[in-house]
């Protein structure tokens, strides 16, 4: 950088300083956007089993505030959990995703649903979930209390 002198130069930086510092500047960054993929890469299914295990327990207190039964309908082909009301859930193409509903376990194309009534009961629900590092998380529905929460097969 320049200095002040009685010459009347004026302060400033020179073109390799400004490249310098935006050298450094894009390495930093380059390095912080390497980590943030990576610890995104790892959240993701803990990211997606958080969004299903709320959509289910919304969806009951939704049936019970309601006095209306709920549903909670799962495209197993597409991997979409949809209630209706709240965004739809969409798990990448590459995650697995097993669902057991009324104690039928099913993997193919079928769409199936999960009934929550008013009185608190449900259809029950286990799902599980397992993405490309082999990170496997259960999801389950207790059918007589309609509630939800994560039973992670991985620790």
């Amino acid at each position: 950088m320049k200095a002040d002198t009685e010459q009347g130069e004026i302060a400033g930086f020179s073109l390799v300083e400004m490249l310098v510092v935006l050298a450094i500047a894009a390495i930093v960054f380059s390095i912080g956007a390497v980590s943030l993929s990576a610890l995104r890469g790892r959240l993701t299914s803990d990211h997606y089993a958080d969004r299903i295990v709320a959509m289910l327990n919304d969806s009951n207190d939704r049936a019970m505030a309601g006095s209306t039964e709920r549903t909670v309908s799962i495209n197993l082909k597409r991997k979409i959990f949809t209630n209706g009301i709240d965004p739809d859930i969409e798990l990448p193409e590459n995650f697995r995703l097993t669902v057991t509903v009324g104690k039928e376990t099913v993997t193919d194309a079928r769409k199936l649903d999960v009934i929550f009534l008013p009185d608190g009961t449900c259809s029950g629900a286990e799902i599980a979930i397992a993405d490309t590092q082999g990170r496997s998380i259960r999801i389950v529905t207790n059918w007589l209390t309609g509630l939800t929460g994560r039973a992670d097969v991985d620790p």
